[in-house]
């Protein structure tokens, strides 16, 4: 059922999370001595694995960069000493930045064509984005957001289109014992028959709450993607656009907003002022889940790589629900309308 949803792939395993398949992934095909460059902002778990333990346990170096740049991109990949995994999230957690996943590509196998790409998808899911038909080797999901999608499961998938990378997954996967349990497997096939109608429900309704939002005056900056009107520039708007329009299908339902002012007291005046909406880490379920990325998900990260990568202290990740796109905006602007001056 899986490897149906996901186009241009031919096999796939199931993690009981998001987590087991990326760290199991990498060790499985990651050489001692090899380099991984990321998506920077990435998610703070997988961000503590590639800083931390693939250095200190795998003796394998890592390298953020601004992969949604093509400069830097281009920059950092020449620069490399070597290059065994571009490790790509698109859109990016939690500034949704989407990468050109063809363009980067050709550029890490120009430097090494036995370099694999990976693809961490979760954000548009099968629906909106197919990592596989613009070069990815490997895409990867946590399936308790979207595809699970009922806040309900942990799990996680790794998708290949190469039999040979799969059985070497596979290989790590039965040493390490990462196996999905059966009550959640079966849980996974329910949830797998609804994510197209709950995914494309989601954005038509992300479509409207953004539009809500990004008129209210604390809303110093709204991120969505497909909606680039706050880009400084018509040229920035239009590139951003065009690649929106060749590499997804969709808007997906995940909105970012930086608050004004930008403090973390006038974020958690949002947070504490929402009625409908829920405060949580997780998100792509039927109901809307809010957080603060930069004390929550990615509270692992350093200061110094927040501020690089633009995760604010007024910065709030929404996943839009199923309930009511008016309800939910009303909710989130009766929240952001608690903040006073500082």
């Amino acid at each position: 059922k899986l490897v149906s949803l996901e186009r241009g792939s031919n096999y796939c395993n199931a993690f009981p999370s998001g987590m087991s398949a990326i760290s199991t992934t990498i060790m499985a095909l990651v050489p001692t001595g090899g380099h991984i460059m990321y998506t920077n902002p990435v998610y703070g778990g997988t961000y503590f694995f590639l800083t931390t333990v693939c250095p200190d346990r795998l003796n394998v170096t890592s390298q953020g960069v601004d992969t949604s740049n093509p400069d830097k991109l281009r920059r950092a990949i020449e620069e490399a000493p070597r290059l065994d995994v571009l490790y790509l999230e698109c859109p990016a957690n939690p500034t949704l930045s989407i990468t050109d996943i063809a363009l980067a590509t050709s550029l890490a196998k120009a430097k090494n064509p036995d370099c694999l790409i990976m693809v961490d998808n979760t954000f548009m899911g099968p629906v909106f984005q197919s990592p596989f038909l613009f070069g990815a080797d490997i895409v990867l999901y946590s399936a308790t957001k979207f595809i699970g999608g009922h806040s309900d499961l942990v799990a996680g998938l790794v998708l290949t289109k190469d039999k040979t990378l799969m059985s070497k997954i596979n290989t790590y996967r039965t040493i390490l014992g990462p196996v999905i349990s059966p009550d959640t497997a079966w849980m996974l096939t329910r949830s797998v028959e609804t994510v197209w109608l709950r995914m494309e429900r989601q954005a038509d309704k992300a479509q409207k709450v953004a539009s809500a939002l990004a008129a209210h005056p604390r809303v110093s900056r709204l991120v969505f993607p497909g909606y680039y009107s706050s880009e400084t520039s018509s040229a920035a708007r239009d590139v951003k656009t065009e690649l929106w329009e060749r590499q997804c299908s969709g808007t997906g339902s995940m909105i970012s907003i930086v608050v004004r002012p930008n403090t973390r007291k006038a974020a958690f005046t949002v947070l504490n002022g929402m009625k409908i909406a829920h405060l949580a880490v997780s998100l792509g379920s039927t109901e809307t889940l809010v957080e603060h990325p930069r004390s929550m998900t990615h509270s692992d990260m350093t200061e110094e790589d927040l501020d690089a990568c633009g995760i604010e202290e007024g910065m709030l990740r929404i996943s839009i629900g199923l309930e009511s796109s008016k309800d939910i905006a009303r909710d989130l602007l009766s929240a952001l309308d608690m903040i006073h001056d500082e």
